[in-house]
């Protein structure tokens, strides 16, 4: 997305408007030492935030990283020209974004996540059982589909 301001309200709005329950445990996480590399945390001088605030900062967490992750993965993998620009534009938007994001977060005393957890990367991963344009048609997809889909 071009417009990192409006990428964070469609977050707000998506993470807001989600009825998608939070399944995954600190176990179901890769790379994880405990829940602080997989769940919004509080620091010492956090500010009283309610619950859809946190939640908000998780989501936006979870869907940022798996547009840079995916997009990442994609351009390791295709040849296709037109997807490797937009999976470009992908890395460094989302990954602003996500720099933006953390900043508003760290303001207001809370950590986000280091890590995806399981369900997320078996859905990056799922790139690796397609062949070349399935596997295309597969990120950009993923990429445009709204997250409380996902």
């Amino acid at each position: 997305m071009k417009n990192p301001i409006l990428y964070l309200m469609f977050l707000l709005l998506a993470a807001c408007s989600s009825k998608e329950q939070k399944t995954d445990t600190p176990e179901d996480s890769i790379g994880t030492t405990g829940a602080k590399d997989t769940l919004v945390t509080s620091t010492e001088n956090s500010q009283k935030l309610d619950t859809t605030d946190v939640s908000f900062f998780q989501q936006a967490a979870y869907g940022g990283m798996v547009e840079v992750e995916s997009s990442k993965k994609i351009l390791a993998l295709t040849e296709n020209p037109e997807v490797k620009v937009f999976a470009e534009m992908m890395v460094k938007d989302h990954g602003a974004a996500n720099q933006r994001l953390k900043a508003l977060a760290l303001s207001k005393g809370y950590a986000l996540p280091a890590a995806l957890p399981n369900s997320k990367v078996e859905q990056i991963n799922k790139m690796d059982s397609f062949k070349d344009e399935g596997r295309n048609e597969y990120y950009v997809a993923y990429a445009e589909t709204p997250l409380q889909s996902r």
